[in-house]
């Protein structure tokens, strides 16, 4: 069987693809992002919201800067963010903290999905 893509970023874009648009999230982007952080579960809704919001600052801080992806998810893992949640926060806070990123953001997942394809 062929594998699709690598599993946390795949995942990860599966997952916000679910909750994009989401019509009950509420309209300010802040609150938003907090509230779909509860909604998905796991680690990320273990943290507190100046956590979250810590963490997205740090992930938009860095696409800003033009650090590369690995650097941000190691960044992350160390704040014991998995694989999957590491992914995921950098999606989220791209589409709810700093849309100007959301390019940068997307493109690891676009990377391992055009990798795994050209493998398979």
């Amino acid at each position: 069987m062929p594998r699709l893509a690598a599993a946390a970023p795949a995942a990860a874009l599966a997952e916000a693809v679910v909750y994009y648009g989401d019509q009950s999230l509420p309209k300010e982007p802040r609150t938003a992002f907090l509230v779909l952080m509860r909604k998905v579960g796991g680690s990320l809704a273990a943290k507190s919201d100046a956590g979250l919001i810590a963490d997205a600052r740090l992930v938009c801080t860095d696409l800003g800067n033009d650090k590369k992806s690995g650097a941000i998810l190691s960044m992350l893992n160390a704040r014991n963010l998995d694989a999957f949640d590491s992914h995921l926060m950098v999606l989220l806070a791209a589409q709810y903290r700093c849309q100007s990123h959301i390019n940068r953001a997307t493109q690891p997942m676009v990377t391992a999905l055009n990798q795994s394809s050209a493998t398979n």
